[in-house]
């Protein structure tokens, strides 16, 4: 699916006072090729200043993998522009078998950032709740890996699939 532009060229609403919903932002830290996540709800797409969870889940899909999920308000680095939304639809276009591997390797790369990081603390400065937290991340990011492969493989084979049967 291929997302149109945002038609606001010049917003003069500060990115923290600004109603999220149906914005391309632009998220910290994504395993997507581009970033660029179309926001479809949630308590986060409201301005902090008027909800009571400011920090909350913000849902839409990222327009490259077309993956939908959720992020965070606090995780967004602003809204996306013009040219970086148009990025997202072209790598869109292209079929699985380019976008999981690029996925794949931005998924990795965090993971062993992570893992580097937590092997570096030789001052014992991590607590129990950090390591708890970072272990989780790791945890869902290897996850995240595993599904990749499976439909990656699965896409694979079907495509063997229609080649022997082509024949």
């Amino acid at each position: 699916m291929i997302v149109t532009k945002d038609m606001e060229p010049e917003n003069p609403i500060p990115f923290e006072d600004m109603n999220l919903t149906g914005r391309h932002i632009i998220v910290h830290g994504s395993t997507d090729p581009v970033g660029v996540f179309r926001v479809t709800g949630g308590f986060g797409c409201l301005p902090p200043k008027t909800t009571s969870n400011p920090t909350g889940k913000v849902y839409g899909q990222y327009v490259a993998s077309g993956e939908e999920t959720y992020t965070f308000r606090s995780d967004s680095a602003g809204l996306a522009t013009d040219a970086e939304i148009e990025r997202a639809n072209q790598w869109a276009k292209q079929p699985k078998h380019i976008i999981l591997p690029a996925i794949a390797e931005k998924l990795c790369a965090q993971i062993c950032d992570t893992a580097g990081e937590i092997s570096r603390d030789q001052g014992n400065r991590c607590s129990k709740d950090s390591l708890r937290s970072t272990v989780m991340e790791l945890s869902l990011s290897a996850q995240q890996l595993c599904r990749m492969v499976k439909t990656l493989a699965e896409s694979v084979k079907q495509t063997e699939l229609e080649g022997v049967n082509a024949d």
